[in-house]
């Protein structure tokens, strides 16, 4: 009748190694995971599994909000939840108290490359053999902000070296825009132009448009693409 009054109890600092050991340890985020247990042992630490509630977890959401970002809130909760889950897959627990508990909104994060990482990143696409057109098209995709499938659709007549503007016709949306040429995209552009021999600045060998551009999926690459 009282199911939960035979499970073997634990407190949740006890739990929480063999937590990390028997499942976090196989995971590449091991450290984060860490860190995140040892903020979360310190507050849930003494308490027992199957004294935790709603309202703790609410509890310490709201306390944490006043003192880190939303993003790491929502992480130490994931966490938790994860927690809680292993806790009930291995008999220690019965329900998952951090089930329904609403997360906070996140905000969008919005990162710019370095300079330093732009130029290791350029390097590094130009180093893969099964993808040629790599490089050109990430330089092009820094510098001008057009997408994948625009950027892979372009045609000659759409770039005005003269005027320093792409033009993306059916873009997102469907509208045409007009994009203004960065001075390394329009020397990128250049080159492209210049080796290739069809409408399109990025083709395979027959000169047709290519589909997509990850490595080991291409096919048709001229011998000669840059």
């Amino acid at each position: 009748m009282f199911p939960d009054k035979f499970l073997p109890r634990r407190t949740f600092k006890e739990f929480v190694p063999e937590y990390l050991k028997n499942h976090a340890s196989k995971t590449r985020s091991f450290k984060f995971y860490s860190i995140i247990c040892n903020k979360l042992v310190g507050n849930f630490g003494e308490m027992y599994l199957d004294e935790i509630t709603r309202y703790h977890i609410e509890s310490y959401q709201s306390k944490r909000s006043q003192e880190v970002g939303v993003n790491m809130v929502n992480r130490e909760l994931a966490i938790l939840k994860g927690i809680c889950t292993k806790a009930i897959d291995w008999g220690f627990l019965i329900k998952n108290p951090v089930k329904g508990i609403k997360l906070a909104r996140e905000k969008a994060r919005i990162r710019f490359l370095t300079a330093e990482e732009i130029s290791r990143l350029v390097e590094a696409c130009g180093k893969e053999r099964k993808a040629p057109y790599l490089r050109s098209v990430v330089i092009l995709a820094l510098f001008t902000g057009l997408r994948k499938m625009e950027l892979l659709n372009l045609k000659r007549e759409h770039v005005h070296l003269d005027r320093d503007i792409l033009e993306v016709d059916e873009g997102k949306g469907g509208y045409r825009r007009f994009v203004p040429l960065h001075p390394t995209a329009k020397v990128e552009i250049a080159r492209l132009m210049l080796q290739g021999k069809s409408g399109y600045v990025i083709h395979d060998k027959d000169g047709e448009p290519l589909k997509d551009m990850q490595p080991g999926t291409l096919s048709g690459y001229s011998e000669q693409c840059p």
